[in-house]
């Protein structure tokens, strides 16, 4: 699948989103069948941000195929929510909302090629 959607991030944002990926993937119940995508994701973005980091580097982009960017965007509120660190509240605000932007621009592209639509 193609990785549609993008995020760029510094090191300290890296580190705070795979604090806050830990945090999503704490809160999934495993047992409830509802719950296996956001825990699948949660698991398997954890382990790119692991691998993703590197000492020498300052800017990471993070590529989501449109599925996992889905279920990544509508857990982020539930960070939102909780007091505490207002660094990870602020960024996962920023990318739910330049995660909600990319999708709206997809969609929009999307219903431009349904209607035959040649102005974008």
């Amino acid at each position: 699948m193609k990785a549609r959607f993008k995020i760029k991030l510094n090191q300290n944002e890296l580190v705070a989103l795979s604090s806050i990926v830990l945090d999503i993937f704490g809160s999934v119940a495993n047992d409830n069948p509802a719950m296996v995508p956001m825990y699948d994701l949660t698991t398997a973005l954890s382990l790119r941000l692991l691998n993703m980091y590197s000492p020498q580097k300052s800017d990471y982009t993070l590529r989501l195929a449109s599925p996992d960017a889905w279920v990544l965007m509508n857990s982020l509120p539930l960070i939102m929510q909780q007091p505490g660190d207002s660094f990870k509240a602020s960024l996962a605000e920023r990318m739910h909302n330049e995660l909600q932007r990319q999708f709206d621009h997809e969609l929009l592209v999307v219903n431009a090629i349904l209607r035959h639509d040649t102005m974008l």
